[in-house]
C-alpha cells in the first residue's frame, strides 16, 4: 500500500546463478507490484577485459524465473565503474546469449551457430576476450576477479597484492596473447578488441609476477637476476605499456566520446613512469650507487587469508 501506482519496482541482480534466489526475489517483488522490471548485468565493470563467462552463468535462471512470474520488461546493464575501460562490444557473447534465451532458444550449439553467422567469428573465439582475467581465480569465489587490472597497476616495489600471486601463473598470459592475436587476424571489424587484449596480456606476462621476482632476487642478494629483470622484463613492460596505451586510445576514440580518456592517460602514464623509476633504482643498486632499496627490505603482508599463495 505504501508503493504509489506510478512507481515501477526494478529488481537488479548481476551475481546469482541460483534459480531459488531469483524465484524468491521475484515472488517478493510480486507482493509489491505487478509492474516489476528485471535488470541483469553484462559484466563490463571489472577493468579492461569483460566477464562474459560470469554474465552468461547468471542468465538462464534469471530468464526462467522472470518468465514464470510474467516479468516482460528486462534490460541489461553494462556499467563503466572506475574508468569504463572495458569495451561494450567485448560483451557481445553475453548479449547474444541473453537475446536467444529470451526468444526461447536454450540450445547452446544453435546459439553458437547463430552467433557465428552474424558476427563472422565463432562464439568461443569471442569468449577469449575474457582470458586476461582468468588467472589465479580462487575456487568457489563469490564474484569474478580482475587481475588484468589490479596486477597491471600493482607496484613492483610496494607489492600490495603480491601475496595473491602464484609463481608460474604469469605464463598463461603468453598463451592468451597468442590466441587473441590469432583471432584478431580473422576479423577486420573486431580485430582491434583482440589486439588490445593481446597487448595487455603481453604486459602481464612480465608484470604479473614482477614484484614477487624482484623482491625474491633482492632479498637473496642475487644482483645478476635483478639486472636481468631490470634490463629485460622492466624494459619490455615499458615498451608494451606504450603499445597498449596507443591501442587502448584507438579503441576508446572509436567507441566513445573523448571525455574520460584523460583519466586513462594519467593512470597509464603514471604506471609507465613508475616502472621506469623502479628500473632505475634497481640499476643504481646493482651498480653501487645505492647501498639498499628500502622498499624491497619490507615483508609483504597477506592481503587476505584466503589469498595466500
Amino acid at each position: 500500500k505504501a508503493l504509489p501506482d506510478n512507481v515501477i519496482p526494478v529488481y537488479w541482480d548481476y551475481y546469482s546463478d541460483e534459480y531459488s534466489n531469483y524465484d524468491n526475489m521475484f515472488y517478493n517483488h510480486a507482493q509489491l507490484s505487478s509492474k516489476t522490471w528485471f535488470a541483469g548485468g553484462a559484466w563490463t565493470w571489472g577493468g579492461f577485459a569483460p566477464h562474459n563467462t560470469a554474465s552468461i552463468k547468471c542468465t538462464p535462471p534469471a530468464i526462467k524465473a522472470a518468465k514464470e512470474y510474467g516479468v516482460n520488461d528486462i534490460f541489461i546493464t553494462m556499467w563503466g565503474d572506475n574508468g569504463s575501460e572495458c569495451s561494450k562490444y567485448s560483451i557481445l557473447p553475453t548479449l547474444f546469449f541473453i537475446a536467444e534465451h529470451v526468444k526461447g532458444n536454450t540450445d547452446m550449439e544453435l546459439i553458437k551457430k547463430n552467433f557465428e553467422k552474424i558476427f563472422g567469428i565463432t562464439f568461443d573465439e569471442f569468449m577469449l576476450l575474457d582470458k586476461p582475467n582468468e588467472v589465479a581465480m580462487p575456487e568457489n569465489a563469490a564474484f569474478p576477479v580482475n587481475p588484468c587490472k589490479y596486477m597491471l597497476y600493482s607496484d613492483p616495489f610496494v607489492g600490495f597484492l603480491d601475496s595473491t600471486v602464484k609463481l608460474g601463473e604469469g605464463e598463461k598470459y603468453t598463451e592468451y596473447s597468442a590466441k587473441l592475436k590469432a583471432v584478431a587476424k580473422k576479423t577486420r571489424k573486431y580485430g582491434y578488441l583482440f589486439n588490445n587484449m593481446a597487448t595487455l596480456c603481453d604486459i602481464l606476462a612480465d608484470k604479473y609476477e614482477l614484484g614477487v621476482k624482484t623482491r625474491a632476487a633482492y632479498q637473496s642478494g642475487d644482483k645478476d637476476e635483478l639486472c636481468r629483470l631490470a634490463r629485460e622484463e622492466y624494459t619490455r613492460i615499458e615498451s608494451n605499456l606504450r603499445a597498449f596505451m596507443k591501442g587502448f586510445e584507438k579503441q576508446w576514440m572509436k567507441e566513445n566520446k573523448p571525455f574520460g580518456f584523460e583519466v586513462q592517460h594519467q593512470r597509464l602514464g603514471g604506471q609507465l613512469i613508475r616502472i621506469g623509476a623502479c628500473k632505475a633504482r634497481l640499476l643504481d643498486y646493482i651498480n653501487g650507487r645505492l647501498d639498499s632499496v628500502p622498499e624491497l627490505d619490507e615483508k609483504i603482508l597477506t592481503f587476505r587469508k584466503d589469498c595466500e599463495s
